[in-house]
This record gives structure tokens, sequence and C-alpha cells, in this order.
């Protein structure tokens, strides 16, 4: 699934926040950041980027041919 694009996540950026999260699913920072969550690389980076640990961040309404999103739908009950 990964080197295709990197894909948008909901979690705002704070630099600092993976320091102090929870060890288990941290959730991101509340509020009072701009910035959101990029994971993994896309098919223009080189291979060091190409992990789903790799965090990048950007503008939430910008558009760029590395960017891309996943669509998830939960299963019913």
């Amino acid at each position: 699934m990964l080197g295709n694009v990197r894909e948008w996540c909901w979690d705002l950026y704070n630099p600092g926040y993976y320091a102090s999260s929870p060890a288990s699913d941290p959730t991101g920072p509340g509020t009072g950041y701009l910035y959101r969550i990029l994971r993994g690389g896309g098919w223009g980076d080189s291979v060091p980027y190409l992990r789903c640990a790799y965090r990048w961040s950007d503008w939430p309404d910008d558009t760029d041919l590395y960017h891309g999103f996943r669509l998830a739908r939960r299963a019913g009950p």
C-alpha cells in the first residue's frame, strides 16, 4: 500500500507531540495547530520515506501530486 501517494490523516501536526503522547494509538494534539499529518511516501519520494511511520505535515487545503487519501468504511453491526 505504500509508495503511491502520501496519505492525509485526520491528526493535527505538533512537532513535539510524540515525545509525550501515549505509546499506543496516539490521536494527535487536540486543537491549536494548523497543519495536518501526511503518512508514508509518494511515487516521487526516495526509499527512506516509503514507510508508514514517516510523517509529513502540510496545510489541509494543499494539493499536490504526492498527496492523497484512502477511504475506509467500518463494517456495520
